[in-house]
């Protein structure tokens, strides 16, 4: 090979590196400018950013909701102090008494704040329910040969299978339905009545008549003279045999055959644990 063979292909390797450059220098300029390669990357780190400030928002008004929303549950909010209050609960319950297909249906509208645990908060009825209102499989006796007249005639015939129905919560399903998620009982027990009261109630000690919450416990309608001696507690007597009550001073006492016709029965409905409502001086409003 001579020296003009060789300066030939040098010549041509420079020229072929040239347009090399030239056609790789084209080929990054039309990616720029109308590709758009390093835009669109610019424009999608952009995009990503603003979906993580979204999603944090997002998160953050859900747990400032979800913060307020606890706040706000009654639970948080009931103290001893509201024991009494009269609440804006309303349940629809059967008229046994109704002739009518279906049976009429009565609301019943006056509610107390009975107490709480660290679950649930307690309302119960403000006053022995009407015996034509008790529900019709459960097994207590009412006094139907006066067609339902008399207010209060209502009364245990067995004390062991009595407690078993005021504790089924499907008996007492309509006093249950003001809210959802609810459940009733036909009557406090005596553990629940303890700690609403803040100590323990006895058959010796009546209840100060002072208390501003007496009628929570005793209310106004019981007494001697007024045949309502008291009303039945979802607990059995310590024979086994017979039910607790308490009567018209707010005593603890067992059943007597004697005042059969004088007790009642006054439901206690459980609010789902985030219930919520707004506690004020004299009543509490449930959110419905």
């Amino acid at each position: 090979m001579n020296k003009r063979d060789t300066g030939i292909t040098l010549i041509a390797l420079i020229i072929t590196v040239i347009v090399l450059l030239i056609l790789a220098g084209t080929a990054i300029s039309i990616s720029i400018n109308s590709g758009n390669i390093f835009s669109k990357t610019q424009s999608a780190r952009e995009l990503w950013n603003t979906a993580v400030e979204n999603e944090n928002t997002q998160l953050s008004e859900v747990l400032q909701y979800l913060d307020g929303s606890q706040e706000n549950t009654l639970l948080s909010q009931i103290t001893p102090a509201d024991y009494g209050k009269s609440i804006n609960y309303s349940a629809s319950i059967t008229d046994q008494s109704s002739t009518a297909t279906p049976k009429a249906k009565v609301s019943l509208n006056n509610w107390k704040i009975f107490y709480k645990d660290e679950s649930h908060v307690y309302i119960i009825l403000d006053d022995c329910l009407n015996a034509k209102l008790a529900p019709a499989n459960v097994n207590i006796l009412t006094d139907s040969s006066n067609n339902y007249a008399k207010k209060y005639s209502i009364w245990s015939s067995n004390g062991a299978s009595t407690v078993y129905e005021y504790l089924t919560g499907d008996n007492w399903g309509e006093f249950a339905s003001g809210i959802s998620d609810a459940t009733a009982t036909g009557g406090p027990t005596l553990e629940q009545i303890n700690a609403s009261l803040g100590r323990e109630a006895n058959s010796t000690e009546a209840i100060n008549n002072e208390l501003s919450n007496y009628t929570l416990y005793v209310p106004n309608t019981m007494g001697n003279t007024n045949n309502l001696y008291g009303y039945w507690m979802a607990t059995l007597y310590i024979n086994q045999a017979t039910l607790r009550f308490v009567n018209y001073e707010g005593r603890t006492n067992s059943e007597s055959q004697t005042i059969w016709q004088y007790s009642g029965i006054r439901p206690v409905v459980c609010l789902p644990t985030n219930a919520t409502g707004t506690v004020g001086e004299t009543s509490v409003t449930l959110d419905i």
